[in-house]
C-alpha cells in the first residue's frame, strides 16, 4: 500500500513528526510527483542545469492527473533523464553519494521495469527524501562556509 508522508506541525517544531496515510496511487502519485519536481527545480537552480528544470516542469505536468498507468509511463519516459540528472549532480557533489541516492534510484528503475505503481510510488519516495537531503545538507554547508569566510573578511 502506498504511504504519503506529511509533516504534521504548524510551526515546525524542533526535529517533525511524521503522519502516515494511505492513500490511493492516484493520491500518493500526485503528491510524488510534485515532490520530484520540487528537488529537481532546487537541482536545476543551484547547479544551472536546464534538463532538471525541464523534467521538473513535465513532473509538474503529470501531477495533474495521475493514473496507475500514467504513473508508470511518467518514469518510464524520464527515467533516463533522472538518471542523468542525479549523475551529473553526484558527480558535482563534494561530497560524494553521501545519501545512497543511486541505491535509490537502482530501486526505482527496478520497479518501473516490473510495472508496480506502488512500488514505484515509495521507491520515487526514497529517491526524493535522500536527493532532498543531500541538497540540504550541501546548501547548510555552503551557508556555514560562507559565514565563516566574511567572519575572517
Amino acid at each position: 500500500m502506498p504511504l504519503n508522508v506529511f509533516e504534521d506541525t504548524q510551526p515546525p517544531a524542533n526535529g517533525f513528526t511524521i503522519l502516515f496515510r494511505s492513500g490511493s496511487i492516484e493520491q500518493v502519485g500526485h503528491r510524488n510527483l510534485i515532490e520530484l519536481a520540487g528537488v529537481l527545480g532546487r537541482v536545476g537552480e543551484l547547479e544551472r542545469y536546464p534538463g532538471a528544470k525541464q523534467v521538473a516542469e513535465a513532473s509538474l505536468q503529470a501531477a495533474t492527473d495521475v493514473s496507475a498507468a500514467s504513473y508508470l509511463s511518467f518514469f518510464t519516459e524520464h527515467s533516463r533523464a533522472i538518471g542523468d540528472i542525479l549523475e551529473q549532480h553526484l558527480r558535482q557533489s563534494k561530497q560524494g553519494d553521501i545519501f545512497a541516492i543511486r541505491t535509490a534510484f537502482a530501486a526505482l528503475g527496478k520497479a518501473v521495469e516490473q510495472k508496480k505503481a506502488e512500488d514505484v510510488a515509495a521507491q520515487s519516495n526514497a529517491l526524493v527524501e535522500r536527493l532532498d537531503a543531500q541538497l540540504t545538507a550541501m546548501v547548510r554547508k555552503s551557508e556555514l562556509i560562507s559565514r565563516i569566510s566574511s567572519r575572517r573578511g
